[in-house]
């Protein structure tokens, strides 16, 4: 069943009619049953051993692969109900649908699951992002303001002092000043816009980034619900087949057994 250097099959059919997701699954039994081996755990590997057989039972083909999992041994069973087959023949017996379908399923939820814990991630650390920068935004303004306060307040005591020593006139030194003050009040204003502006480009960010979120997760959810259909209808496709080639097998084998007696 394992893939060790003891392992020596048996059969030759080596769980080659499972559909890819059961192999995988058959997959893990063996490598788990591997690892027990190794450690010596018989418990383990009995384990591993059902959770294997589980598998093929469960399968469309519904089969054991016998004690080293590589043989292929029919596990059709007949209800009570059906009329009694000749001696000499095998009773028709379909195989059913295992769990295929649900199994599809899980991954493709939890698929879905990471994906859109994926997408939220991105979201929150680009949220915290804008967040951050439009919080520093009023302490990288208000220091502009201070400058620009300060730089102003300078320029005036250095024109006083010019006036004085000058001996300019009042009306003279009330122009200069209102002329200072009307810069002071335009260079405020531009920061201020320019404040506002950057915490509207903040703001459209942020709600683009909600946008491109809520698109991302309806994107996500849409293509993997179609991916998933597309598996689900893959799988059914193939139970059918395997339910045609069952029935033609088991025809065969009744039509030898007639044959045989005649």
């Amino acid at each position: 069943m394992a893939e060790i250097t003891t392992y020596t099959p048996k059969g030759t059919y080596l769980d080659s009619g499972l559909a890819e997701l059961e192999k995988a699954r058959v997959a893990q039994a063996q490598a788990d049953w591997s690892a027990a081996y190794k450690a010596g755990d018989k418990a383990g590997m009995d384990a591993a051993h059902s959770a294997a057989e589980a598998v093929r039972a469960g399968s469309a083909l519904r089969y054991s692969g016998g004690a080293d999992g590589s043989e292929y041994i029919p596990l059709y069973s007949v209800a009570a109900a059906e009329p009694a087959v000749p001696s000499g023949y095998s009773a028709y017996a379909m195989p059913s649908p295992g769990g295929a379908q649900e199994y599809i399923r899980e991954l493709y939820r939890a698929q879905e699951d990471a994906n859109i814990n994926a997408l939220r991630s991105a979201y929150e650390r680009n949220v915290l992002t804008l967040d951050a920068a439009a919080e520093k935004l009023p302490l990288e303004y208000n220091t502009a303001r201070d400058r620009l306060y300060g730089a102003s307040e300078i320029e005036k005591s250095s024109f006083n002092e010019r006036a004085a020593a000058q001996g300019l006139n009042s009306g003279a030194g009330s122009q200069a000043r209102l002329s200072m003050d009307n810069a002071l009040l335009s260079g405020l204003g531009a920061i201020s816009r320019e404040e506002a502006g950057k915490k509207s480009d903040l703001a459209l960010q942020k709600a683009q980034l909600e946008t491109a979120y809520r698109n991302g997760i309806a994107e996500a959810v849409a293509e993997g619900n179609l991916a998933m259909a597309r598996e689900l209808l893959d799988d059914l496709a193939r139970v059918d087949s395997l339910k045609l080639s069952a029935a033609k097998a088991q025809a065969d084998e009744n039509y030898r057994a007639y044959t045989s007696k005649y």
